[in-house]
């Protein structure tokens, strides 16, 4: 078999080729670039704005406090107008009404069975987080940069990154896990830091199977928030207090960590056993 045949037959096994999944992903990639529009739209409107007119050259531009109030701006826009518009599932999915606060708290415990081994793991492997501290404090401090890293853009992360690509891709892939894949690895790269390609990939496969399991982009916004709030409203000082903790604590936090983290996983496991999207038979 020559490799271009291989490769159809390996396609055609893994992708459902039918005129309908064709329209999906025309329709995914309109709204992946609307997407953009929303986002980046008031910060380059902006930029050409007020750059042209001379009241600011391009470096101080991006040095304003601007900048962060844009984004917020842009974020904002995406999640109202793509809830609005019903372009992602926005209810409870297959979450009753009397399992949401179980729901909250078993997600949470998640949260906190991840947060911490994730956090040694990085220090072990000595991986540096590539932005610097004034980089950092540039895009996620003041109130705008907090409110939009911490809370509007994990919303719209998982509005995007599980209710819309991974949403299309299960109707469009045979395998759910390959699908999940696909999309941690894309929300992995996306944020373009190579510690953010390893443990956001990482984070998108375990988001991406609740959004299978659940069908609801819920449970991971309330993961993907408190783990974006904690990171930015928590005192420097508790996260170098973690950082500097010996090995006779690390291992024994590490273990109730994964407790929890087995315990949280498992409720969403026997709860809502595996979804079959259509096509995905």
């Amino acid at each position: 078999m020559r490799y271009n045949e291989f490769f159809l037959t390996f396609a055609t096994y893994i992708i459902h080729l039918k005129p309908e999944n064709m329209k999906s992903i025309k329709i995914l990639i309109k709204r992946l670039l609307l997407y953009a529009a929303l986002w980046l739209g008031p910060v380059v409107l902006a930029a050409v704005v007020l750059v042209v007119s001379g009241v600011y050259d391009k470096d101080s531009f991006w040095d304003s406090g601007l900048v962060p109030w844009l984004l917020l701006l842009g974020n904002t826009l995406v999640a109202v107008v793509f809830l609005a518009k019903n372009y992602v599932v926005k209810d409870l999915g297959r979450i009753e009404h009397h399992d949401f606060l179980p729901m909250i708290g078993m997600a949470l415990l998640i949260f906190l069975g991840w947060v911490f081994p994730e956090t040694f793991l990085q220090n072990l492997l000595d991986i540096p987080m590539e932005l610097s501290d004034e980089e950092f404090d540039q895009l996620a401090g003041g109130i705008a940069g907090t409110i939009d890293t911490a809370f509007i853009g994990p919303i719209v992360e998982e509005i995007i990154f599980r209710g819309l690509i991974l949403g299309t891709l299960f109707t469009l892939i045979r395998r759910p896990w390959i699908a999940i894949l696909i999309s941690a690895l894309v929300f992995g790269a996306i944020h373009m830091t190579s510690s953010q390609l390893l443990f956001g990939g990482l984070y998108g496969l375990l988001l991406g199977w609740l959004f299978w399991r659940t069908g609801s982009i819920w449970p991971g916004v309330i993961i993907h928030v408190a783990n974006n709030s904690t990171a930015i409203l928590l005192p420097d000082a508790w996260w170098d207090a973690v950082d500097n903790l010996t090995p006779a604590w690390q291992v024994p936090v590490t273990i109730l960590c994964l407790g929890l983290l087995f315990i949280g996983l498992r409720w969403y496991y026997v709860k809502y056993p595996p979804l079959s999207y259509e096509n995905n038979e």
